[in-house]
């Protein structure tokens, strides 16, 4: 080009340098974006683009300010060699960056098949596939008149610049000069206010923000047009002004949030369709609409049209514009929803966050349409993000999506319609009773039932005699809100008094189910009898009906049944969400069982009973229970001492929390409970120690096959002193922080560990002896360990005080080990009562190949 300038070729130099720019800005632009996309995720992008693009500003900035000093000494027509040597150094660190992404695994190659699939296929295909989807297709009526606008500015701009700069050199120091001012106001854009607008407005509505600057710039161009031109043109004139204001405020905007939130758009899309998409428009739609441009522009020249008409059509272009931007938000919206269904659990995780995040009256009619999705996943989203919306305009009309909706979505649907009250739905309603979706329809009779039973009374009647349960118990409650005289509350009675009476087990368990769900406290004896009977599913039914029903007198008889250990799990949950009616009676059976030395002694379950009930105190969580359990805990059995100390936990955490929302103090252990705390603290302190004491003398022995067993059960008792210390430790200091701690020293990496040791030493006198304690379990100092008398080492283990796993780990070692020294003891523990260690014994003997007898 540089030549054929030289060579004074007419306009051919400059018709291919156009040419040549567009291309190479188009085919950068296309990739490099599309790079970006694949690289970052949507969050990732809205913290990194405005960077990214401010990177590309500070380019610019400093492109322009050279420009007047290099055309000074080289002269304009040298500029293309600068320009073609900028693009050469830039092919090394484009080649680096591409490299650096593969070996990360995180750009995709999915682009990149896309390409090579699309070069093959042909551009139609492609044009098809992403006319298809409606965010690009809006896009692209979005680029078409931008990119028309933008190319008649472009040469009003140039054409006011021409009458104030003769000389080429001077304007193309003030076109390099402008485009660093226009940077730098388009830098300020995007590291201080484009990232704050994408999170204010969102990324469909700053789309709106470019084509509006835009408009002010045409209107202004259009005035300046409409003027006479008055004595010799001038920079400060408001002629040039005017035209310097339309180009500014396209490339302000433009460079920083425009760029930054259509390129968001984007993410929207699934991976495919987004290198598509970004061909499309930018490979395809930008440089053919910008050739459109060009010979309209050729066409108003050859017709001589005034400029204030050109300019005109520059303000008529802005308005289809800004119509297709105020459209995108929506179908913005609309992809982020589908999104929800797609395999790729990166999109869908990411659109899930994007919509979270929307707020605002126009994002809760998509959500309404989005219910009737073909996708449970995404309608059952929309519906959640739609109540959370308080659009109560849109919610009061849900039921009129039911009859689209799919099964789970329509169960949904019709519980707000109960939790709302809309009845003005009933009769949307009613055709569900038809349907074969047991769920679907046992809702619809709930719903019909309570907000208009008597209209429906007629269709429902048929229900009491339905192969399902479920539709059999909703009928029946239907029905009974009748007026008592009707005949479907006579039908419902009867067949409610029939169940009841009944005697197989199915009817049984039905019956228990219906008198939960009626909430009817008249048959509560019934239940009780049914919390006897033999059958388990019919006493799990009977235990769900009595919470639903919260009657006092029914902890009395829940209680009991937590020592059955099939049913305990039920029954502590139930008597837990039962709360203050649960607590006296739990305080009560506690007490009594402490109490009745006789019956702890004689029953081997009631240590566990015990734990179950001290159990449901911690979770209850309230403040009396501290006191009770505090006298409780002299008297009552060492094995159930940590379950209280546990509860003591849980009952401060309630108690903390709730101290928040409130004016009341947390409670906190008396005096005489801290003493008995800090008293079983030195047990677990002094057990630790002993512990790991042991462990320092077993690895002395240098048979590690042999060892590792006892070494790893006393590992486990170590542990598990260490935890219970924690707990200790809780109730003494701020529980929040201690929990904390306990949660790093489970960490695997040392600096966690010595972090949660620093904080447990500052957390009072009992808490920097425990540190201690840790310190010489984690970070022991380097000793060196004589070697110890196996038969000693080992002999400490085996003894009826120490519990069966470490004493099978032991006898397991002295087999290993050939330690014969051990023979009289190991045939003393054959006939051991426990068959878990006089097997172990047999095999240490056998290899020891000493007779047991």
């Amino acid at each position: 080009m540089r030549m054929a300038i030289s060579l004074d070729l007419s306009a051919m130099p400059y018709l291919l340098f156009s040419i040549t720019d567009l291309v190479i800005i188009v085919l950068f632009y296309m990739h490099f974006w599309t790079f970006a996309n694949d690289v970052f995720d949507p969050r990732e992008g809205k913290r990194l683009f405005p960077l990214i693009g401010g990177a590309g500003l500070a380019g610019s900035i400093l492109g322009g300010l050279t420009v007047k000093p290099i055309v000074h000494i080289i002269g304009t027509a040298n500029l293309l060699l600068v320009w073609a040597a900028l693009l050469l150094i830039a092919v090394p660190t484009v080649i680096f960056a591409n490299r650096a992404a593969s070996a990360a695994g995180v750009a995709s190659t999915a682009t990149e098949s896309m390409e090579e699939e699309s070069a093959v296929s042909g551009i139609f295909k492609t044009m098809s596939s992403v006319w298809e989807v409606p965010l690009i297709r809006i896009l692209t009526y979005m680029a078409v008149p931008m990119w028309l606008a933008i190319g008649i500015v472009d040469y009003l701009f140039y054409s006011a610049m021409n009458e104030v700069f003769h000389d080429q050199d001077q304007l193309t120091g003030f076109l390099g000069l402008f485009s660093s001012v226009s940077s730098i106001a388009s830098l300020i854009l995007q590291l201080f206010v484009t990232g704050w607008l994408l999170k204010k407005l969102g990324v469909g509505s700053s789309v709106l923000i470019h084509p509006i600057s835009f408009s002010f710039g045409a209107i202004a161009l259009t005035i300046r047009n409409l003027l006479p031109a008055v004595g010799v043109p001038v920079f400060w004139s408001f002629r040039s002004l005017s035209a310097v204001f339309a180009k500014f405020s396209d490339n302000a905007p433009y460079y920083s949030v425009g760029e930054s939130s259509t390129q968001l758009l984007f993410n929207a899309l699934p991976e495919e369709k987004r290198g598509q998409g970004r061909a499309f428009i930018s490979g395809t739609v930008e440089p053919v609409v910008t050739v459109v441009a060009g010979l309209v522009l050729l066409l108003f020249i050859t017709l001589e049209m005034p400029l204030w008409m050109i300019s005109l059509v520059t303000v008529g272009l802005a308005v289809p514009w800004i119509l297709a931007a105020s459209r995108i938000k929506g179908l913005y919206l609309q992809a982020l929803v589908k999104n929800l269904s797609s395999r790729d659990a990166n999109l869908s995780g990411d659109s899930l966050v994007a919509l979270g995040s929307f707020k605002g009256p126009e994002v809760a009619p998509m959500l309404f349409e989005a219910v009737t999705s073909p996708d449970e996943h995404v309608a059952m989203f929309a519906l959640e993000l739609l109540q959370n919306s308080n659009d109560k305009e849109l919610i009061g009309r849900i039921h009129l999506q039911l009859p689209e909706a799919r099964p789970q979505v329509k169960i949904a649907i019709l519980n707000i319609m109960e939790e709302y009250d809309i009845q003005q739905g009933t009769d949307v309603v009613a055709p569900l009773l038809d349907t074969e979706d047991v769920g679907v329809c046992s809702a619809a009779i709930r719903v019909l039932g309570l907000l208009n039973p008597g209209k429906y009374a007629a269709k429902i009647l048929p229900f009491l005699n339905a192969a399902d349960m479920e539709l059999r118990a909703q009928a029946v409650i239907a029905l009974m809100r009748c007026r008592p005289a009707s005949d479907g509350y006579e039908r419902a009675s009867n067949s409610l008094e029939r169940t009841i009476e009944a005697s197989d087990i199915d009817t049984r368990e039905e019956a228990a189910y219906l008198v939960g769900e009626m909430r009817e406290g008249q048959y509560m004896e019934r239940l009780f009898e049914f919390l006897r009977d033999d059958s388990e599913s019919v006493q799990r039914r009977a235990i769900e009906a009595l919470v639903k029903i919260a009657d006092p007198r029914c902890v009395h008889e829940l209680i009991p049944l937590m020592r059955v250990d099939a049913l305990a799990q039920d029954v502590m949950d139930a008597v837990i969400v039962m709360t203050d009616k649960s607590l006296e009676p739990l305080h009560r059976t506690l007490q009594t069982l402490v109490n009745d030395d006789s019956q702890q002694h004689g029953d081997p379950g009631i240590v566990e009973y015990m734990n179950r009930i001290i159990f449901c105190l911690g979770e209850i969580g309230r403040p009396e229970s501290t006191d009770f359990l505090t006298e409780l805990f002299e008297p009552a059995p060492k094995a159930v001492h940590p379950a209280i100390i546990d509860a003591m936990v849980r009952i401060k955490l309630t108690q903390a929390k709730s101290s928040e929302t409130s004016s009341e103090p947390d409670a906190l252990a008396s005096s005489q409970m801290m003493h008995h705390v800090s008293n079983l603290l030195n047990h677990h302190r002094s057990s630790i120690q002993q512990e790991e004491g042991r462990i320092r003398s077993i690895r002395g022995i240098d048979r590690e096959r042999a060892t590792f067993l006892l070494i790893d059960a006393l590992r486990q008792s170590s542990d598990y002193h260490e935890v219970r210390g924690l707990k200790c430790l809780q109730i003494l200091n701020e529980p929040g922080m201690i929990r904390a701690a306990g949660s790093n020293l489970r960490r695997s990496e040392p600096r966690s560990k010595a972090e949660a040791i620093e904080v447990l030493s500052e957390s009072g006198q009992d808490g920097r002896h425990f540190a201690r304690i840790l310190e010489t379990k984690y970070f022991p100092e380097p000793k060196s360990i004589e070697d110890p008398e196996t038969t000693e080492v080992l002999k400490q283990f085996i003894g009826p005080e120490e519990g069966v796993w470490l004493r099978a780990c032991s006898i397991y070692a002295a087999g290993e080990l050939q330690a014969k020294d051990l023979s009289e003891e190991l045939k003393a523990l054959v006939e051991d009562p426990d068959p878990y260690i006089n097997r172990h014994a047999q095999l240490a003997l056998v290899k020891l190949d000493v007779a047991a007898m």
